[in-house]
């Protein structure tokens, strides 16, 4: 019988070695996952940044294209207004030279 109990506390030796080993284990686990939450969370915090300077230059550019339209359709407008005002006196100048010529005959 004095096996017995040796078996036992060597038992319970072996059962605390194996529980030691999980705790510390998970301890490592533990700072692995501490360690890449903070990488996440910085990397993270970098991209927010990223993502309101995109925005931001966005913004800008979406005004700066707003603003070019503008000045292409004011361009195109005032061609338009050019054109019909050459074609006009075009016109005006065929009717002139023809009252000439009859008045010349």
């Amino acid at each position: 019988m004095p096996s017995q109990p040796w078996n036992q506390a060597q038992a319970q030796q072996r059962i605390n070695s194996d529980l030691n080993a999980i705790v510390q284990k998970q301890g490592v686990e533990l700072q692995r996952l501490k360690s890449e939450r903070t990488e996440n969370e910085s990397r993270m915090s970098e991209m927010r940044t990223s993502l309101e300077k995109s925005s931001s230059e966005n913004r800008i550019l979406k005004r700066a294209v707003t603003i070019q339209q503008e000045r292409q359709n004011l361009a195109t407008s005032e061609l338009n207004a050019a054109c019909k005002y050459r074609t006009d006196a075009e016109e005006r100048i065929r009717k002139l030279e023809q009252m000439i010529n009859a008045l010349q005959y």
